[in-house]
């Protein structure tokens, strides 16, 4: 009997894994080109991969995504999620100095990855420095 379960437990996570759904958000709208307001198209992707089983991936290429100012979310905003992995495959994201970048709550197994931050205004006074 014990040698059921050590084959069975293997073969259960294989099948969890192969099933999970993978939500790209190109195939939600996303852009990815540095100008265009990439945030509906991504906040669908993000919905529809919370909707689904744990397990489920939201996928970026590595582009450029921007995310206009909107009153009072996060730019990301997981809330119940469960088993969601993030893959930002080098992904920049491109925020606004008003909204926090990612907003977790309630959530487990919550994974994200490969992502390359950045803000547009910047939230500070910068120069360069030409002569000293």
């Amino acid at each position: 009997m014990p040698r059921f379960f050590i084959t069975l437990i293997p073969a259960l996570l294989a099948s969890t894994l192969l099933n999970a759904a993978e939500f790209k958000v190109a195939d939600f709208g996303a852009v990815g080109d540095g100008q265009s307001d990439d945030a509906p198209a991504v906040r669908k992707a993000l919905a529809a991969a919370i909707k689904a089983e744990p397990g489920s991936k939201l996928v970026f290429e590595k582009k450029s995504y921007r995310f206009a100012r909107q009153p009072g979310d996060a730019i990301l905003s997981l809330d119940g999620a469960t088993g969601i992995t993030i893959e930002g495959n080098g992904a920049e994201i491109i925020g606004n100095p008003w909204n926090p970048f990612l907003g977790i709550v309630d959530c487990k197994d919550v994974v994200m990855r490969g992502f390359v931050l950045d803000c547009d205004p910047v939230s500070f006074t910068q120069g360069d420095i030409v002569e000293v």
